[in-house]
């Protein structure tokens, strides 16, 4: 399964995702004052959150259901803790992701700056080393779509903002296959931090390497 699968193993394939419905959108096309507006409330919103966990719900290309329980410390630290029958574990720390698979019992790891991940991990979103693709308002909040300048990402994501407060509500990616993967976050809570062992990097046999 390739890395990007692996983070956001809740995807739908282009050809079979929905349509926009063209009534939700207020103003696609926002002029810039209001587009650069939006992008520095969205750049304020995602850097005040220090620490929030919250349930997710992801969708395979195959149409599996996946749900679990996200961690997230900003700057830099992740965990994704699916819900069984699901065996993987995701952990980003120390500038590194870590995919356990429990059932194989393998861990493998990548750098952060080469998955998605990045853009929700850096401690301030830089607008100037990402290439704004388009600022979307719609009845259903905001939506920020965002590729990397460099050539160690290849896609698009697409950061997803709830309506008024502008809190983080999900995000997608749009892998180099076209292939493109949602997530979605419920009952979303705001910590001032969270237990550093929720970050211990695992080892293939499911112990832990250290704390970090």
């Amino acid at each position: 399964m390739s890395l990007p699968m692996v983070l956001f193993v809740a995807a739908m394939n282009t050809a079979t995702a929905p349509a926009a419905n063209p009534q939700d959108m207020l103003d696609p096309k926002v002029d810039m004052e209001r587009r650069q507006s939006l992008l520095e409330a969205a750049r304020s919103g995602l850097e005040s959150i220090r620490a929030l966990q919250a349930k997710f719900t992801q969708v395979a290309p195959s149409g599996t259901i996946s749900t679990g329980t996200l961690y997230l410390q900003r700057p830099g630290r992740l965990r994704f803790e699916y819900d069984e029958p699901s065996p993987m574990l995701i952990v980003a720390t120390g500038g590194l992701v870590y995919v356990q698979d429990k059932e194989l019992q393998t861990t493998d790891s990548y750098p952060v700056g080469q998955t998605p991940l990045r853009f929700l991990l850096s401690k301030e979103l830089d607008l100037e080393a990402a290439q704004v693709m388009s600022v979307e308002e719609s009845r259903h909040g905001l939506k920020i779509v965002l590729a990397a300048k460099d050539k160690d990402l290849r896609g698009h994501l697409a950061l997803l903002f709830e309506p008024e407060n502008l809190n983080l509500a999900g995000w997608s990616f749009v892998d180099a296959n076209g292939q493109v993967t949602l997530v979605n976050l419920e009952d979303v809570e705001q910590k001032k931090r969270l237990p550093g062992s929720l970050f211990r990097v695992p080892q293939s046999e499911g112990l832990f390497l250290s704390d970090n």
